[in-house]
């Protein structure tokens, strides 16, 4: 199975691949805890998963591919990743009314 059937797999399980930092990936629910059939899926190819992600993906210029959520670590910013590839775009201050 390659690195894109894997994030595709993961996808229909409402699980979420983001590239955290080098070396690193992050499996992320959409809805309560990530199953462990989706950690025995992507732990033995953590590698090709970095590398898949890692690949430049030309639809980071489009916030319709943006998922975005509160960052747990950075109270008061955004979290932004990319829908298609899962890869960590970057962070922004929360927007106050």
């Amino acid at each position: 199975m390659t690195a894109a059937e894997i994030v595709h797999r993961l996808g229909e399980m409402g699980v979420r691949v983001v590239a955290t930092e080098a070396g690193r990936i992050e499996l992320v629910a959409d809805k309560g805890t990530v199953p462990a059939a989706a950690v025995d899926l992507a732990k033995p190819r953590k590698a090709d998963l970095i590398e898949f992600l890692s690949r430049s993906c030309s639809p980071h210029n489009d916030p319709a591919n943006y998922i975005e959520a509160p960052s747990p670590s950075r109270p008061g910013w955004i979290r932004t990743t990319c829908r298609r590839c899962g890869k960590f775009i970057g962070h922004r201050p929360k927007e106050t009314k």
